[in-house]
Order: structure tokens, then C-alpha cells, then sequence
């Protein structure tokens, strides 16, 4: 009779109290397992998102340079000015310059030509470029952020086999060109990564005396 009751005895007080302190340990363990799954999960997200807008910046930059167009261009007061403009300083760093194969799938009234310049503000590169290659007047600009998180960018020229920090042809010779330009960023999260790109010749298409340079529509 005695063993029947122990058979049908439930737990103890102190036995359900073990059980609930157990699964509250266990409940608490997965939660912040969960947590941290998910801090992880966030993190590469972010991570992701961050390699993708370092790759489209600089291959935007890439696909700009490499359709550098052998242009002449005249700015807002008429002058004429040099094919490719850069400098690498500490209270500016630009580089300046008209690229060819602009597309335009809405068929404005514009030109294939667009006008470019590269610049460091507010640690952003950004990205500014003109409808009109001639008249690219100081406030009709259309300015595009193109990464975020840039301590530093640096524009150098090759001539010959030395690297410049500043590109500015002559007056009598503003279509002469590098040989290649390095673009150098420095990222707060990624440090310092750049990109070199080969400039083509343009020996082969330079214009005569008295003949000016204009390849493509106009602009």
C-alpha cells in the first residue's frame, strides 16, 4: 500500500522550483543567443551594404575616367580651359574633367558630354556634374554624395614615371594628358585602399594648329 502511494506522489515544491529555475536559464541562454544571431545578422548587413557602396563609388569613378573625352571645353567666362584639372591639397583635393557616353534613356535636349568633378566635403566624396559642358557656372551644379565615411582622397598624376599631386596643362597646351591617375581614399572603417587608372592615348586625334579638338556631341 505504501509503495502504490509513493508511485502516485507528484513532484515537491523544491523539485518544481529546480524545474522553472532550469528553463529559466535555459530561456535566458537562448534569448541571448538569439540576440547575438541577430547582432551578427545586422553587422554583415551593414558590412554588405558598406562594400557595396565602396564598389559602385569607385566604379562609377572608373567608368567616368575611362570614357574621358578629348574635348575642349570653355568655361563661364568663355576662357579656355585645360582638358583634365586635379589637385591633391589639404583644404581641397578635386579632380576635373568631360567624359563622353553620358546615357540618356529619357532623350532630353542634351548633349553625350558631361561635365565632372570630384571633390572631398563634409567627409563625403561627391560627385558633381553639369547638363552643359560650357557652362558649367558655380551653382548649377548637380551635386551627387557618392561615399560616406572619407577622411582623405588624393588625386595624383603620372608624367613620365613620377607621380604629381596636381594636374594644370599649360595655356599653350591644355590638352595634354597623364599617362595614368591614382585615386587614393581613406576610409574610417577600411583604412586606405586606391585605384589606378590608364589614361589612353590621344596622340592619334590631337588637332592641328588652329584646329579645336571636339569629339563627340556638342556640348
Amino acid at each position: 500500500m505504501s509503495q502504490k502511494v509513493m508511485r502516485n506522489r507528484g513532484f515537491s515544491l523544491t523539485e518544481v522550483l529546480v524545474a522553472l529555475a532550469i528553463l529559466g536559464i535555459v530561456g535566458l541562454l537562448s534569448m541571448e543567443l538569439f540576440n547575438s544571431v541577430q547582432k551578427t545578422m545586422a553587422s554583415n548587413e551593414k558590412h554588405i551594404d558598406r562594400l557595396r557602396e565602396v564598389q559602385l563609388a569607385i566604379r562609377q569613378l572608373e567608368d567616368d575616367v575611362q570614357h574621358l573625352a578629348y574635348r575642349e571645353r570653355r568655361d563661364e567666362y568663355g576662357d579656355k580651359v585645360a582638358l583634365l584639372r586635379g589637385r591633391t591639397a589639404a583644404s581641397d583635393s578635386f579632380i576635373d574633367f568631360t567624359r563622353t557616353k553620358w546615357r540618356n534613356p529619357a532623350k532630353l535636349a542634351r548633349s553625350n558630354l558631361q561635365h565632372i568633378v570630384y571633390q572631398l566635403e563634409d567627409e563625403k566624396l561627391i560627385r558633381n556634374h553639369w547638363l552643359y559642358v560650357d557652362s558649367a557656372v558655380e551653382g548649377q551644379e548637380l551635386k551627387r554624395p557618392m561615399l560616406s565615411g572619407v577622411e582623405e582622397v588624393k588625386f595624383e598624376f603620372l608624367k613620365d614615371d613620377s607621380w604629381q599631386k596636381e594636374w594644370e596643362a599649360e595655356q599653350d597646351n591644355l590638352m595634354d594628358m597623364p599617362r595614368a591617375i591614382k585615386v587614393t581614399l581613406t576610409l574610417k572603417d577600411f583604412g586606405e585602399i586606391y585605384r589606378v587608372f590608364p589614361i589612353a592615348s590621344f596622340e592619334s586625334i590631337k588637332p592641328q594648329s588652329g584646329v579645336s579638338a571636339n569629339l563627340g556631341d556638342k556640348g
